[in-house]
């Protein structure tokens, strides 16, 4: 018994010595101030809008024909000048009306743009890679169809690409959108505000990752092809912009919406399709680690991500069962005892409002997700299911 609950202290001394470390030499920079306060700087910089370089937006599309209209609409309403703008919509083999109403939209809201349409359903990795062989542009912006991006964003992450030069990719913070609040949208959005929180720490510093495709900015030269099966489109771009020499950063500052589900079985499938696909990305790109070339990402941000996507989820679950078994052993009278504290928490955290107990909920659920995705990480992803989620407005 005293050995199972000292191995459940050892791993659990383990599961939090990485976020620590994180804690420390990350979320602890004071770097931050400076980097938020430079970033608003430039965002309020008027510029020319003569002076504007031309943008391609890429949207891949499946079965959007319920949003793409809106989407095309919302691209429209941009605060930078159309005749800067062209819309590539990648149509990913729809079987439903998407290219033709996206059709009907580009000319309807007088976009320059066209559908490529793959013949057979590539995925969305695939679909990058060959739209960004039709651009001629400099800088590419990626959304998706669902995500509402307001009027002033575009032109927002424009200046902070033409006013940083040694950065390839910037990705703006995504706003949560949902008619009514969920455990599951209580807990999406506890995680994505402690996720925020660790984008911009790392960006003040060096780099971050993955950012999101649903509002990104990138230079087309800090473009490489990326796997077309394995890792997240927005893991892989984020990491190959790196690779390519420039940081890839994220903008607190600048905004986009996005509809999330309030469905916990969505949810549950999403996630762990999410979680699966970054533990691909930051596998496929493990040689960074401790590589002097990417200094402090490479040196620091890096390799705790990665214990922390990989390894902390095991050393949790290890330590749960560890404890569990322990006390089991010592009496039943305890073991109930542990497990209705450990269940009353993680109830009372998705059911009611409280930020503590909300994050501890969102954080446990995560590090479930996070342990699913590592086993099924092994496994080739190109297409998948849509995730349901309900079409709201911004």
């Amino acid at each position: 018994m005293l050995l199972i609950l000292a191995l459940g202290s050892l791993f659990a001394v383990g599961f939090f010595f990485i976020y620590l470390l994180y804690f420390i030499f990350v979320l602890r920079t004071d770097r931050k101030a400076e980097y938020t306060k430079r970033l608003s700087e430039i965002i309020a910089t008027p510029i020319a809008r003569e002076n504007l370089p031309k943008v391609t937006v890429l949207v891949p599309a499946y079965n959007e024909e319920q949003t793409i209209c809106a989407k095309m609409k919302n691209i429209s309403e941009f605060d930078y000048p159309r005749d800067r703008i062209e819309v590539f919509v990648l149509d990913d083999c729809s079987t439903d009306g998407t290219h033709e109403i996206s059709e009907m939209a580009l000319r309807d809201f007088h976009i320059e743009g066209k559908i490529l349409r793959n013949e057979t359903r590539t995925g969305v990795n695939m679909s990058y890679n060959r739209a960004l062989e039709h651009v001629n542009s400099e800088y590419v912006l990626t959304t998706d169809a669902d995500a509402v991006i307001p009027p002033e964003s575009l032109l927002r992450l424009m200046k902070v690409m033409l006013s940083l030069a040694d950065v390839g990719g910037v990705a703006a913070r995504m706003m949560p959108l949902y008619d009514k609040t969920t455990t599951t949208t209580r807990t999406a959005v506890a995680y994505g505000t402690s996720l925020n929180y660790m984008y911009e720490a790392e960006s003040a510093m060096s780099s971050t990752f993955p950012g999101s495709t649903s509002c990104m900015l990138m230079r087309k030269a800090a473009f490489s092809p990326i796997s077309a099966s394995y890792g997240s489109s927005d893991g892989n771009i984020s990491l190959s912009i790196l690779k390519t020499g420039f940081r890839f950063i994220f903008a607190p500052q600048i905004e986009y919406y996005e509809p999330i589900t309030e469905n916990i079985m969505e949810q549950r499938r999403q996630k762990i399709r999410r979680a699966t696909r970054l533990i691909q990305s930051t596998l496929l790109n493990r040689k960074i680690i401790f590589n002097k070339q990417y200094g402090v990402f490479g040196n620091t941000i890096f390799p705790l991500r990665f214990l922390m996507m990989t390894v902390c989820p095991l050393l949790l679950l290890l330590s749960a069962i560890s404890y569990l078994i322990g006390a089991y052993l010592i009496s039943t009278t305890v073991f109930l005892t542990v497990t209705l504290v450990i269940g009353l928490v993680l109830l009372l955290g998705a059911k009611i409002s409280m930020k503590i107990l909300n994050l501890i909920t969102s954080f446990v659920i995560h590090q479930i997700y996070l342990l699913a995705g590592l086993f099924l990480s092994p496994r080739k992803m190109t297409v998948w299911k849509k995730i349901e989620r309900r079409s709201v407005s911004a």
